[in-house]
């Protein structure tokens, strides 16, 4: 029975995949290694930014601390938080988004997501 693909298309279409794969495999492999040398603080962090997106650093602190409450993060200053994203953005694991919120005091914070 065809299927109306060559054994030729067949077997490029089977290369491609098999070169998606690998990539794959690669990337995930090299982000494992990446993640190795975070501090526990810092990983939390990204994963608030995983779940739940850009933010500035107010809104950061404040999902923090809910994890700290739940003894899901190790404890934490509000600057001690602070220069942990600013490591991460160092690393280049956090970017500003180009986007900047109006806080209650009237100032302006920058967005920050994951690169």
């Amino acid at each position: 029975m065809s299927n109306g693909v060559t054994p030729n298309e067949a077997s490029d279409l089977l290369g491609k995949h098999l070169n998606t794969i690998y990539r794959y495999i690669r990337t995930s492999h090299d982000a494992a290694r990446s993640v190795r040398n975070l501090t526990e603080t810092q990983k939390k962090i990204l994963w608030i930014y995983d779940v739940y997106g850009s933010m500035v650093d107010d809104q950061l602190v404040s999902h923090y601390n809910k994890l700290t409450f739940r003894g899901l993060a190790p404890a934490a200053s509000l600057s001690g938080i602070k220069t942990r994203r600013h490591e991460l953005v160092t690393a280049g694991k956090v970017q500003d988004s180009g986007s900047r919120e109006k806080l209650e005091s009237g100032r302006h914070a920058i967005v920050w997501e994951l690169s």
